[in-house]
């Protein structure tokens, strides 16, 4: 196929012509040389150079006249830009695409089934346009796609009793996904103020409508309150799906809607809406898009650290207004000064988890992983109702609930996690802050057990 292509070019190329089109201000910031960064052939990518040895450059010049220059052969021509709308024309190639947003796309390259993005020299491809996934943890690729950061907003769309005063509220929030080998991970989430919660998660990479699967989660807690198995089903859609309403989504454009409701009549419906970490929003309505997603996403530069803690670190040291710089515990080891957290405030009998198991020692319960989140969950709405808080959850407590000691599973600096494993697939897992003995956050996971 490269063969073919580049003899295409070759004979195109040799016979070069001059074609219409009409650009006139001196200033336009389209102006400039435009190279080719990223490819697509019937839908999967491609790199540019396995096509074009040479690289594929375009140079848009003012009174709509261009020069191209493909694997070292050039040619002159003409191109046109009307709302978006890209023509060029030169040596025999002809073609069309859309220049919005520091982007060109041309569109069955030669006829050849080839989508080209170009970006301008000097400039890298904008985030958003296409994300790498990296694979050398050993994961696939759709699980790869999981495992990383992701940024959006969450919203009430609904609250009674405790959350009547956050209905129709929003925030930007920030997840991190950890994904292993065998398709179960931990999603840990927060807001601009609080940490939100922890959410243990099971990848299905045949499920959804998209190349990288579905995720369900299968236990953990969000605000305070548990999440259970298939609460969250996440199915990120292929570019360009279409929903019932006619609105058109991009591929990783993901959305969770979720209900929970307490036994004392307080209840919850909210919205989480996530997209890859890095991803330029302009392609969603402006009504789509986190609230902070303007000032200190977007135009601040702060997408362009490599992960959400780096892009958090800088706000610390150089805070935007209206924008928090708390940094979620299980990326850092702890909360910073002056942050508050979902998890609730310690009470004053907190102490600093002692004892359990050394890592790698199992503690295997006499229970089904059935009857452990049954048991849990009646312990927690147990604190819940007793205090409105889960500030009770101490290790001393849960020691006395389970009858057995614990398995330290992580040691950090600022929290410390223990696990008790259920008898057959599951565990139960909780962290603490190792200085207050405060409870951090926990989750019921159906996989896992050693």
């Amino acid at each position: 196929m490269k063969k073919l292509i580049l003899v295409v070019l070759a004979l195109a190329l040799c016979f070069a012509v001059a074609a219409c089109g009409s650009k006139d201000a001196e200033d336009d910031p389209n102006l400039g040389v435009w190279i080719a960064k990223t490819g697509e052939m019937w839908g999967t990518s491609i790199e540019v150079e396995d096509f074009f040895d040479g690289g594929f450059i375009i140079e848009l010049k003012a009174g709509g006249k261009c020069a191209l220059e493909i694997d070292g052969k050039k040619a002159n021509g003409k191109w046109t830009l009307n709302d978006g709308a890209f023509t060029v024309k030169a040596g025999g190639v002809d073609c069309e695409g859309r220049l919005e947003n520091g982007k060109l796309l041309l569109e069955d390259v030669m006829g050849m089934g080839i989508d080209l993005i170009f970006y301008k020299e000097g400039s890298g491809p904008l985030a958003g346009d296409s994300v790498d996934t990296d694979t050398s943890s050993g994961l696939s690729e759709a699980l790869a796609w999981w495992n990383r950061d992701f940024y959006g907003y969450w919203t009430v769309t609904s609250g009674y009793g405790v959350f009547e005063s956050l209905e129709d509220g929003i925030w930007d929030c920030y997840a991190v996904f950890d994904v292993r080998p065998d398709g179960s991970g931990t999603v840990y989430i927060w807001d601009d103020e609080d940490e939100i919660g922890t959410v243990e998660i099971q990848i299905d990479e045949l499920g959804g409508i998209a190349d990288m699967g579905s995720a369900t989660s299968e236990g953990g807690v969000l605000f305070g309150m548990p999440v259970q198995h298939a609460d969250w089903v996440m199915m990120p859609t292929y570019d360009g799906y279409e929903d019932y309403w006619g609105n058109i989504w991009p591929g990783d454009y993901m959305e969770i809607d979720a209900y929970c409701d307490l036994e004392d009549g307080d209840s919850i419906s909210y919205t989480i809406v996530l997209r890859p970490w890095g991803i330029l929003w302009e392609d969603v309505p402006e009504d789509n898009r986190p609230p902070y997603y303007e000032n200190w996403y977007k135009n601040a530069g702060f997408y362009e650290y490599a992960t959400i803690l780096d892009a958090l670190e800088a706000t610390n040291s150089a805070t935007t207004e209206g924008t928090s710089s708390l940094i979620h515990s299980a990326l850092t080891g702890g909360t910073p000064a002056g942050s508050s957290s979902n998890s609730a405030p310690s009470d004053s009998g907190a102490s600093e988890p002692t004892g359990g198991t050394s890592g790698g020692d199992a503690v295997i319960l006499d229970l089904t992983n059935a009857e452990l989140s049954a048991k849990w969950d009646t312990f927690t709405d147990e604190v819940f109702a007793r205090d409105s808080q889960l500030s009770g959850i101490t290790y001393e407590s849960v020691v006395k609930l389970l009858g057995v000691e614990g398995e330290k599973t992580e040691d950090r600096d600022g929290f410390v996690e223990y696990r008790w494993y259920a008898s057959d697939d599951g565990s139960l897992s909780i962290r603490w802050n190792t200085e207050s003995g405060e409870w951090i956050n926990s989750a019921m996971n159906q996989y896992g057990r050693p």
